[in-house]
Protein backbone atom coordinates (compact mmCIF):
# COMPACT_ATOMS: atom_id res chain seq x y z
CA UNK A 1 0.00 0.00 0.00
CA UNK A 2 3.19 2.13 0.43
CA UNK A 3 2.83 3.19 -3.36
CA UNK A 4 -0.91 2.93 -3.82
CA UNK A 5 -1.44 6.30 -4.54
CA UNK A 6 1.03 6.87 -7.01
CA UNK A 7 0.59 4.00 -8.43
CA UNK A 8 -3.20 5.14 -9.00
CA UNK A 9 -2.17 8.61 -10.55
CA UNK A 10 -0.23 7.17 -12.69
CA UNK A 11 -2.73 4.54 -14.21
CA UNK A 12 -5.58 6.71 -14.45
CA UNK A 13 -4.42 10.55 -14.34
CA UNK A 14 -1.87 10.33 -17.12
CA UNK A 15 -0.86 6.82 -17.88
CA UNK A 16 -3.22 6.61 -20.22
CA UNK A 17 -1.77 7.56 -23.70
CA UNK A 18 -5.10 9.58 -24.37
CA UNK A 19 -4.66 11.45 -20.94
CA UNK A 20 -1.44 12.70 -21.31
CA UNK A 21 -2.31 13.56 -24.71
CA UNK A 22 -4.80 15.84 -23.85
CA UNK A 23 -3.21 17.16 -20.63
CA UNK A 24 -0.10 18.02 -23.06
CA UNK A 25 -2.61 19.80 -25.33
CA UNK A 26 -3.99 21.50 -22.42
CA UNK A 27 -0.96 22.82 -21.62
CA UNK A 28 0.42 23.73 -24.58
CA UNK A 29 -2.73 25.28 -25.43
CA UNK A 30 -2.25 27.56 -22.36
CA UNK A 31 2.01 28.28 -23.24
CA UNK A 32 0.48 29.11 -26.84
CA UNK A 33 -1.81 31.72 -26.03
CA UNK A 34 0.38 33.37 -23.14
CA UNK A 35 3.04 33.30 -25.33
CA UNK A 36 1.07 34.96 -27.88
CA UNK A 37 -0.19 37.37 -25.21
CA UNK A 38 3.46 38.36 -24.42
CA UNK A 39 4.97 38.57 -27.62
CA UNK A 40 1.98 40.83 -29.69
CA UNK A 41 2.08 43.43 -26.40
CA UNK A 42 3.98 45.83 -25.23
CA UNK A 43 5.96 44.66 -22.23
CA UNK A 44 4.96 48.02 -19.93
CA UNK A 45 1.69 47.92 -21.24
CA UNK A 46 1.10 44.46 -19.85
CA UNK A 47 2.72 45.06 -16.64
CA UNK A 48 0.16 48.01 -16.15
CA UNK A 49 -2.73 45.92 -17.04
CA UNK A 50 -1.78 43.16 -14.71
CA UNK A 51 -1.27 45.39 -11.97
CA UNK A 52 -4.41 47.80 -12.77
CA UNK A 53 -6.51 44.17 -11.51
CA UNK A 54 -8.80 44.78 -8.79
CA UNK A 55 -7.89 41.92 -6.04
CA UNK A 56 -11.31 42.08 -4.66
CA UNK A 57 -13.44 41.15 -8.04
CA UNK A 58 -10.93 38.50 -8.59
CA UNK A 59 -11.78 37.02 -5.48
CA UNK A 60 -15.37 37.39 -6.30
CA UNK A 61 -14.68 35.55 -9.80
CA UNK A 62 -13.07 32.49 -7.59
CA UNK A 63 -15.90 32.44 -5.06
CA UNK A 64 -18.27 32.53 -8.10
CA UNK A 65 -16.56 29.09 -9.27
CA UNK A 66 -16.26 27.93 -6.28
CA UNK A 67 -20.17 28.26 -6.19
CA UNK A 68 -19.97 26.50 -9.70
CA UNK A 69 -18.52 23.71 -8.14
CA UNK A 70 -20.85 23.33 -5.02
CA UNK A 71 -23.67 23.20 -7.51
CA UNK A 72 -22.10 20.76 -9.55
CA UNK A 73 -21.89 19.02 -6.27
CA UNK A 74 -25.12 19.10 -5.34
CA UNK A 75 -26.89 18.03 -8.33
CA UNK A 76 -24.90 14.84 -8.71
CA UNK A 77 -25.57 14.17 -4.84
CA UNK A 78 -29.30 15.28 -4.94
CA UNK A 79 -29.67 12.89 -8.10
CA UNK A 80 -27.72 9.84 -6.61
CA UNK A 81 -29.29 9.75 -3.03
CA UNK A 82 -32.74 8.29 -4.26
CA UNK A 83 -30.52 4.76 -5.34
CA UNK A 84 -27.64 5.11 -2.84
CA UNK A 85 -27.04 6.67 0.58
CA UNK A 86 -23.94 8.89 -0.29
CA UNK A 87 -22.49 11.96 1.67
CA UNK A 88 -22.34 14.92 0.47
CA UNK A 89 -18.63 15.20 0.28
CA UNK A 90 -18.21 12.19 -1.49
CA UNK A 91 -20.76 13.26 -4.00
CA UNK A 92 -18.92 16.53 -4.33
CA UNK A 93 -15.13 14.90 -4.86
CA UNK A 94 -17.46 13.18 -7.60
CA UNK A 95 -18.26 15.64 -9.01
CA UNK A 96 -14.75 17.73 -9.00
CA UNK A 97 -13.32 13.91 -10.63
CA UNK A 98 -16.26 14.38 -13.62
CA UNK A 99 -15.25 17.61 -14.19
CA UNK A 100 -11.40 17.25 -14.17
CA UNK A 101 -11.67 14.61 -16.69
CA UNK A 102 -14.44 16.77 -18.83
CA UNK A 103 -11.53 19.56 -18.95
CA UNK A 104 -9.07 17.53 -20.37
CA UNK A 105 -11.45 15.50 -23.29
CA UNK A 106 -12.38 16.30 -26.22
CA UNK A 107 -16.01 17.30 -26.01
CA UNK A 108 -16.08 16.90 -21.91
CA UNK A 109 -16.41 12.69 -22.46
CA UNK A 110 -14.17 11.56 -19.94
CA UNK A 111 -16.43 12.58 -17.03
CA UNK A 112 -18.68 10.75 -17.02
CA UNK A 113 -17.22 7.03 -17.42
CA UNK A 114 -14.76 7.67 -14.99
CA UNK A 115 -17.66 8.67 -12.15
CA UNK A 116 -19.52 5.65 -12.85
CA UNK A 117 -16.95 3.25 -12.47
CA UNK A 118 -15.94 4.94 -9.15
CA UNK A 119 -19.66 5.27 -7.76
CA UNK A 120 -19.44 1.30 -8.69
CA UNK A 121 -16.02 0.78 -6.42
CA UNK A 122 -18.26 2.89 -4.02
CA UNK A 123 -21.06 0.24 -3.46
CA UNK A 124 -23.43 1.47 -6.02
CA UNK A 125 -24.90 -0.33 -8.79
CA UNK A 126 -23.31 0.04 -11.93
CA UNK A 127 -26.57 0.38 -13.86
CA UNK A 128 -27.80 2.78 -11.23
CA UNK A 129 -25.08 4.53 -11.41
CA UNK A 130 -25.24 5.17 -15.35
CA UNK A 131 -29.00 5.96 -14.95
CA UNK A 132 -27.82 8.73 -12.40
CA UNK A 133 -25.25 10.45 -15.02
CA UNK A 134 -27.34 10.14 -18.01
CA UNK A 135 -30.05 11.87 -16.33
CA UNK A 136 -27.82 14.43 -15.25
CA UNK A 137 -27.07 15.34 -18.75
CA UNK A 138 -30.78 15.28 -19.97
CA UNK A 139 -30.86 18.24 -17.30
CA UNK A 140 -27.79 19.25 -17.88
CA UNK A 141 -28.51 19.73 -21.88
CA UNK A 142 -32.11 20.79 -21.39
CA UNK A 143 -30.55 23.46 -19.11
CA UNK A 144 -27.98 24.35 -21.62
CA UNK A 145 -30.48 25.11 -24.54
CA UNK A 146 -33.22 26.84 -22.13
CA UNK A 147 -30.32 29.22 -21.24
CA UNK A 148 -29.16 30.10 -24.23
CA UNK A 149 -32.40 30.65 -25.68
CA UNK A 150 -33.27 33.43 -23.06
CA UNK A 151 -30.11 35.04 -23.93
CA UNK A 152 -30.25 34.79 -28.00
CA UNK A 153 -33.80 35.86 -27.57
CA UNK A 154 -32.78 38.82 -24.72
CA UNK A 155 -29.40 39.81 -26.26
CA UNK A 156 -29.43 38.94 -30.20
CA UNK A 157 -29.66 42.67 -31.05
CA UNK A 158 -27.42 44.39 -28.89
CA UNK A 159 -24.87 42.00 -30.05
CA UNK A 160 -25.07 42.64 -33.32
CA UNK A 161 -25.53 46.43 -33.11
CA UNK A 162 -22.68 47.09 -31.08
CA UNK A 163 -20.46 44.51 -32.50
CA UNK A 164 -21.32 45.46 -36.22
CA UNK A 165 -20.53 49.26 -35.08
CA UNK A 166 -16.60 48.44 -34.26
CA UNK A 167 -15.99 45.72 -36.62
CA UNK A 168 -18.19 46.78 -39.44
CA UNK A 169 -20.24 43.90 -39.62
CA UNK A 170 -18.56 41.27 -41.29
CA UNK A 171 -16.67 39.18 -39.00
CA UNK A 172 -19.90 39.12 -36.97
CA UNK A 173 -21.50 37.65 -40.00
CA UNK A 174 -18.96 34.19 -39.09
CA UNK A 175 -19.79 34.80 -35.53
CA UNK A 176 -23.41 34.68 -36.31
CA UNK A 177 -23.16 31.39 -38.22
CA UNK A 178 -20.80 29.67 -35.35
CA UNK A 179 -23.26 30.75 -32.66
CA UNK A 180 -26.47 29.45 -34.36
CA UNK A 181 -24.38 26.51 -35.23
CA UNK A 182 -23.04 25.98 -31.51
CA UNK A 183 -27.44 26.15 -30.61
CA UNK A 184 -28.50 24.12 -33.14
CA UNK A 185 -25.69 20.78 -32.27
CA UNK A 186 -26.51 21.51 -28.37
CA UNK A 187 -30.26 21.58 -29.04
CA UNK A 188 -29.75 18.67 -31.49
CA UNK A 189 -27.78 16.49 -28.84
CA UNK A 190 -30.98 17.81 -26.49
CA UNK A 191 -33.16 16.34 -28.79
CA UNK A 192 -31.69 13.01 -29.71
CA UNK A 193 -31.44 12.71 -25.51
CA UNK A 194 -34.79 12.83 -25.61
CA UNK A 195 -35.71 10.63 -28.30
CA UNK A 196 -33.81 7.76 -26.59
CA UNK A 197 -35.08 8.43 -23.31
CA UNK A 198 -38.93 8.32 -24.06
CA UNK A 199 -38.99 6.26 -27.28
CA UNK A 200 -36.37 3.54 -26.37
CA UNK A 201 -37.51 1.17 -29.34
CA UNK A 202 -37.65 3.27 -31.87
CA UNK A 203 -34.12 4.71 -30.74
CA UNK A 204 -33.34 0.90 -30.82
CA UNK A 205 -34.20 0.34 -34.58
CA UNK A 206 -32.36 3.58 -35.16
CA UNK A 207 -29.17 2.29 -33.55
CA UNK A 208 -29.36 -0.83 -35.53
CA UNK A 209 -29.54 0.73 -38.97
CA UNK A 210 -26.40 3.09 -38.41
CA UNK A 211 -24.68 0.15 -36.65
CA UNK A 212 -25.94 -1.72 -39.79
CA UNK A 213 -24.48 0.87 -42.28
CA UNK A 214 -21.28 1.10 -39.48
CA UNK A 215 -20.46 -2.64 -40.05
CA UNK A 216 -20.76 -2.64 -43.80
CA UNK A 217 -18.54 0.34 -43.78
CA UNK A 218 -16.00 -1.42 -41.63
CA UNK A 219 -16.25 0.48 -38.59
CA UNK A 220 -18.15 -1.62 -36.46
CA UNK A 221 -16.30 -5.26 -36.37
CA UNK A 222 -18.96 -7.20 -34.16
CA UNK A 223 -22.60 -5.86 -35.21
CA UNK A 224 -24.21 -8.27 -32.40
CA UNK A 225 -22.09 -7.17 -29.63
CA UNK A 226 -22.75 -3.79 -30.32
CA UNK A 227 -26.13 -4.34 -30.90
CA UNK A 228 -26.47 -5.33 -27.25
CA UNK A 229 -24.44 -2.85 -25.56
CA UNK A 230 -26.57 -0.14 -27.08
CA UNK A 231 -29.82 -1.79 -26.45
CA UNK A 232 -28.86 -2.14 -22.90
CA UNK A 233 -28.03 1.66 -22.54
CA UNK A 234 -31.05 2.51 -24.03
CA UNK A 235 -33.07 0.06 -22.47
CA UNK A 236 -30.97 2.02 -19.26
CA UNK A 237 -31.44 5.80 -20.81
CA UNK A 238 -35.78 5.02 -20.34
CA UNK A 239 -35.09 3.54 -16.92
CA UNK A 240 -33.49 6.47 -15.88
CA UNK A 241 -36.06 9.13 -17.49
CA UNK A 242 -39.09 7.80 -16.12
CA UNK A 243 -37.13 7.90 -12.64
CA UNK A 244 -36.20 10.86 -13.07
CA UNK A 245 -39.87 12.33 -13.77
CA UNK A 246 -41.37 10.08 -10.89
CA UNK A 247 -39.38 11.42 -8.56
CA UNK A 248 -40.60 15.63 -8.92
CA UNK A 249 -38.47 16.82 -5.89
CA UNK A 250 -35.10 15.37 -7.79
CA UNK A 251 -36.25 16.81 -10.90
CA UNK A 252 -36.91 20.28 -9.33
CA UNK A 253 -33.70 20.38 -7.32
CA UNK A 254 -31.45 18.84 -9.98
CA UNK A 255 -32.49 21.73 -12.56
CA UNK A 256 -32.65 24.58 -10.13
CA UNK A 257 -28.96 23.56 -8.79
CA UNK A 258 -27.80 23.11 -12.92
CA UNK A 259 -29.29 26.23 -13.36
CA UNK A 260 -27.38 28.10 -10.63
CA UNK A 261 -24.02 26.24 -11.83
CA UNK A 262 -24.75 28.13 -15.42
CA UNK A 263 -25.46 31.22 -14.18
CA UNK A 264 -22.67 31.18 -11.90
CA UNK A 265 -20.34 29.83 -14.76
CA UNK A 266 -21.61 32.70 -17.17
CA UNK A 267 -21.07 35.37 -14.59
CA UNK A 268 -17.17 34.71 -14.06
CA UNK A 269 -16.07 36.73 -16.67
CA UNK A 270 -18.10 40.04 -15.46
CA UNK A 271 -16.30 39.92 -12.16
CA UNK A 272 -12.71 39.75 -14.68
CA UNK A 273 -14.34 42.73 -16.44
CA UNK A 274 -14.88 44.57 -13.44
CA UNK A 275 -11.64 43.68 -11.59
CA UNK A 276 -10.16 46.35 -14.75
CA UNK A 277 -12.25 49.28 -13.97
CA UNK A 278 -9.53 51.36 -12.61
CA UNK A 279 -7.53 50.29 -16.11
CA UNK A 280 -10.68 51.28 -18.02
CA UNK A 281 -11.19 54.73 -16.31
CA UNK A 282 -14.68 56.78 -17.44
CA UNK A 283 -15.70 52.95 -19.41
CA UNK A 284 -15.36 50.81 -16.30
CA UNK A 285 -18.87 49.54 -15.58
CA UNK A 286 -20.23 50.63 -18.94
CA UNK A 287 -21.83 47.49 -19.49
CA UNK A 288 -24.40 45.75 -17.24
CA UNK A 289 -23.66 42.38 -15.92
CA UNK A 290 -26.66 40.68 -17.82
CA UNK A 291 -24.83 41.35 -21.18
CA UNK A 292 -21.84 40.21 -19.84
CA UNK A 293 -23.54 37.21 -19.37
CA UNK A 294 -24.76 36.45 -22.95
CA UNK A 295 -21.22 37.31 -24.15
CA UNK A 296 -20.22 34.29 -22.25
CA UNK A 297 -22.88 32.31 -23.24
CA UNK A 298 -22.60 33.05 -26.87
CA UNK A 299 -18.56 32.04 -26.10
CA UNK A 300 -19.95 28.49 -24.29
CA UNK A 301 -22.36 27.85 -27.47
CA UNK A 302 -19.34 29.08 -30.57
CA UNK A 303 -16.81 26.74 -28.35
CA UNK A 304 -18.92 23.88 -27.50
CA UNK A 305 -18.21 21.72 -30.73
CA UNK A 306 -14.04 22.78 -30.68
CA UNK A 307 -12.98 19.53 -31.08
CA UNK A 308 -9.66 20.29 -28.38
CA UNK A 309 -10.19 18.91 -24.63
CA UNK A 310 -11.35 22.01 -22.82
CA UNK A 311 -12.15 23.65 -26.26
CA UNK A 312 -8.59 25.07 -26.02
CA UNK A 313 -7.25 27.88 -28.05
CA UNK A 314 -10.94 28.50 -29.49
CA UNK A 315 -12.60 29.34 -26.27
CA UNK A 316 -9.91 31.92 -25.97
CA UNK A 317 -10.38 33.51 -29.64
CA UNK A 318 -13.90 33.08 -28.78
CA UNK A 319 -13.83 35.41 -25.65
CA UNK A 320 -11.20 37.26 -26.78
CA UNK A 321 -13.60 38.53 -29.99
CA UNK A 322 -16.74 39.01 -27.79
CA UNK A 323 -15.14 40.43 -25.03
CA UNK A 324 -13.07 42.81 -26.92
CA UNK A 325 -16.46 45.40 -26.79
CA UNK A 326 -16.48 45.58 -23.34
CA UNK A 327 -12.70 46.44 -23.01
CA UNK A 328 -13.55 49.67 -25.66
CA UNK A 329 -11.36 47.86 -28.36
CA UNK A 330 -8.35 47.63 -26.02
CA UNK A 331 -6.89 44.64 -27.40
CA UNK A 332 -4.08 44.32 -24.46
CA UNK A 333 -6.51 44.56 -21.50
CA UNK A 334 -8.52 42.45 -23.33
CA UNK A 335 -6.10 39.93 -23.81
CA UNK A 336 -4.70 40.13 -20.35
CA UNK A 337 -8.54 39.29 -19.57
CA UNK A 338 -9.00 36.23 -21.68
CA UNK A 339 -5.80 34.82 -19.41
CA UNK A 340 -7.25 35.68 -15.86
CA UNK A 341 -10.31 33.51 -17.05
CA UNK A 342 -8.95 31.18 -18.48
CA UNK A 343 -6.99 30.71 -15.21
CA UNK A 344 -9.92 30.71 -13.38
CA UNK A 345 -12.16 28.99 -15.07
CA UNK A 346 -10.52 26.13 -16.77
CA UNK A 347 -6.53 25.53 -15.34
CA UNK A 348 -7.82 25.99 -11.46
CA UNK A 349 -9.96 22.89 -12.31
CA UNK A 350 -7.98 20.85 -13.58
CA UNK A 351 -5.34 21.99 -10.69
CA UNK A 352 -7.86 21.35 -8.01
CA UNK A 353 -9.92 18.23 -9.95
CA UNK A 354 -6.60 16.16 -9.94
CA UNK A 355 -6.39 16.48 -6.06
CA UNK A 356 -9.56 14.88 -6.05
CA UNK A 357 -9.01 11.89 -8.52
CA UNK A 358 -6.21 11.15 -6.00
CA UNK A 359 -7.89 11.71 -3.31
CA UNK A 360 -10.38 8.89 -5.22
CA UNK A 361 -7.89 6.74 -4.21
CA UNK A 362 -7.88 6.91 -0.70
CA UNK A 363 -11.18 6.51 0.02
CA UNK A 364 -12.37 4.09 -2.54
CA UNK A 365 -10.94 1.55 -4.33
CA UNK A 366 -8.96 2.06 -7.54
CA UNK A 367 -11.26 1.44 -10.61
CA UNK A 368 -10.16 -0.90 -13.27
CA UNK A 369 -9.40 0.85 -17.18
CA UNK A 370 -12.59 1.90 -18.63
CA UNK A 371 -11.94 -0.31 -21.60
CA UNK A 372 -11.94 -4.07 -19.15
CA UNK A 373 -15.03 -2.34 -17.91
CA UNK A 374 -16.69 -1.92 -20.79
CA UNK A 375 -15.80 -5.09 -21.87
CA UNK A 376 -16.66 -6.90 -19.06
CA UNK A 377 -20.21 -5.30 -18.98
CA UNK A 378 -20.84 -5.92 -22.88
CA UNK A 379 -19.90 -9.77 -22.15
CA UNK A 380 -22.48 -9.50 -18.80
CA UNK A 381 -25.19 -8.07 -21.02
CA UNK A 382 -24.43 -10.68 -24.05
CA UNK A 383 -24.67 -13.68 -21.45
CA UNK A 384 -28.38 -12.43 -20.49
CA UNK A 385 -29.54 -11.94 -23.68
CA UNK A 386 -28.44 -15.71 -24.36
CA UNK A 387 -30.24 -16.98 -20.94
CA UNK A 388 -33.07 -15.07 -21.85
CA UNK A 389 -33.00 -16.86 -25.39
CA UNK A 390 -33.05 -20.54 -23.89
CA UNK A 391 -35.73 -19.39 -21.64
CA UNK A 392 -37.69 -18.27 -24.12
Amino acid sequence: MKNYRIVFFGRIVLKSKRNIFNVVICILSGIIVAAFVLFSTDMEVLKRNIASLDPRWIGVALGLVALQWFFEGATLHVMTRPFFRIRFRDSFSLSMTGLYFNAITPFATGGQPFQAYTMRRMGMDLGDAMGVLLSKFLVYQTSVVGVSTVFIVSKWDFFRHEITAMIEGKTFLNFTVLILLGYAINTIVFLIALMFAIFPDTSKKLADFFIWILSKLRIVKDPAKTKVYFHGKLDLCGKSFRDLIGNPSVLIRSFLYTIFYMLAYIAVPYAVYRAFDSALGAEAAAFGIFAVMGAEAFVMLVSSFFPLPGSSVGAEFFFYSFFLLFFGGSDGLTKVAVIVWRVITFYLTIAVGVLFVVHANRAYNVPPDAEELEKEEIEKEETEREETGKTE
